[in-house]
């Protein structure tokens, strides 16, 4: 959360702690001693950054510099500038493509937005936009840019594919944030009416750029919006003419507000980053996806932060198979992945995959809560029931594992499965 009046200090979180944005510095902040670890001089006034972690570059952090009209390009790896872009006048807001290869810069000033290859520091294409963009998010599938244009009344769609004006989206009010849902079938817009003063969100399909409902009646402006990876619910930050701001809670169910926190400070809340664990930070290795399965099988894999393991079948928290699963044991070959945390990160779930049914079937695993990576689609066979008893049975297979030689299979009852009994010669 950054500060409403105070907005020399703003923050983008990693795994690992968070990245200050704090005047002429970036300090970096370890999450494990909660402390600050260096700082990366700019040069110049920060007003806002972005994160980018490749593939055609190593992890940075662009920021922008409003007054001096150019971004900065920061290597995290060695602590040190590398490159200083000119940009348009007075660059407000950035964003990072979903494939990392850009950097999209809202120039305030100049009614534009630049295109940064990250691959060359260069800016690859300006972009005229409406009056004052102040905001700038990408979609999750890279195909398009949406840009808040506060004093335009209105919203610009930019092709990213292009990079060419795609349409303009009229509003009734100040757009003032802007979020789109993790599926990218959904953008959410903060509507300012500072007369009364209130805001509204618009949710809009970005695809017709209809509008589909409109969540209202949120006190003040609102700054930020954030959604849950899930897509479940939306946070909404604001800002009090007193000394406090808001957080207001969203189902994206029914677009209704469900909570509202006050938050103390100086003059409330300027924005909210949600910090988010990585997909490629939490794996589900079993079953694989496209993978047959039948009888009792272990559902396993591992995940940088725990300890809430769940896996749910077919989208049914309460089905005969879902459940939590157990959380700590030793992963080293995923150490390194998690930045030295903790090796301890396995975590296994023993279920009776014939409870499914025979057919295509699909694991989502949660990781506190949060949905990670795409669910994996599976197909099972069920042999006779939920659990066969009193068959008895070996068969032979040839030129397994390897040609020349053959294995001897055995029916385990236990395991509803069979096994590996031989191997000859």
């Amino acid at each position: 959360l950054l500060n409403y009046e105070d907005k020399s200090v703003a923050a983008i979180s990693n795994l690992f702690g968070a990245y200050l944005l704090s005047g002429r510095q970036v300090l970096r902040f370890d999450g494990r001693s909660n402390a600050v670890v260096s700082s990366i001089e700019i040069g110049r006034e920060g007003t806002s950054f972005t994160l980018v972690n490749g593939p055609s570059s190593s992890e940075r952090i662009y920021v922008a510099s409003g007054p001096d009209n150019v971004v900065t390009a920061i290597d995290l790896t060695a602590d040190s500038v590398v490159a200083t872009v000119q940009v348009g006048s007075n660059p407000a807001a950035l964003a990072t493509s979903a494939d990392q290869r850009f950097v999209y810069v809202a120039n305030q000033g100049s009614n534009t937005v630049s295109v940064i290859d990250v691959a060359t520091n260069a800016v690859t294409a300006t972009i005229p936009v409406g009056m004052a963009p102040s905001v700038v998010v990408a979609s999750p599938d890279g195909k398009r840019l949406v840009v808040a244009n506060r004093d335009g009344n209105s919203v610009s769609v930019i092709n990213a594919v292009t990079n060419t004006h795609q349409t303009t989206i009229a509003l009734d009010g100040s757009p003032s944030a802007l979020a789109f849902s993790p599926d990218g079938n959904r953008l959410y817009a903060a509507i300012y009416y500072a007369d009364q003063p209130r805001s509204r969100i618009a949710v809009i399909n970005p695809a017709t750029t209809a509008l589909i409902t409109t969540i209202p009646d949120i006190e003040f402006r609102v700054n930020g919006i954030s959604v849950t990876p899930d897509g479940q619910k939306i946070y909404a930050s604001t800002n009090g003419k007193a000394v406090f701001g808001t957080l207001n809670l969203i189902s994206a169910a029914s677009n209704t507000v469900i909570s509202t926190f006050s938050i103390d400070g100086n003059r409330g809340i300027s924005n909210i980053i949600q910090s988010n664990l990585p997909p490629a930070l939490a794996t589900l290795e079993n079953p694989q996806a496209e993978s047959f399965q039948s009888g009792i099988g272990l559902v396993s894999g591992w995940s940088c932060q725990g300890s809430d393991i769940s896996i749910i079948f077919d989208d049914n928290p309460t089905g005969p198979t879902a459940g939590r699963a157990p959380y700590g044991s030793p992963r080293a070959d995923t150490l390194a992945t998690c930045g030295g945390l903790s090796a301890d990160n396995g975590f296994g779930l023993l279920v009776n995959f014939n409870n499914l049914g025979p057919g295509r079937h699909k694991a989502q695993l949660f990781v506190n809560g949060i949905a990670r990576n795409p669910p994996f689609e599976f197909t099972v066979t069920v042999p006779a029931g939920e659990f066969l008893t009193g068959a008895i049975k070996e068969v032979q297979v040839k030129d397994f594992p390897t040609p020349g030689r053959n294995a001897t299979l055995i029916w385990q009852e236990s395991q509803q499965n069979f096994a590996i009994k031989s191997v000859t010669p």
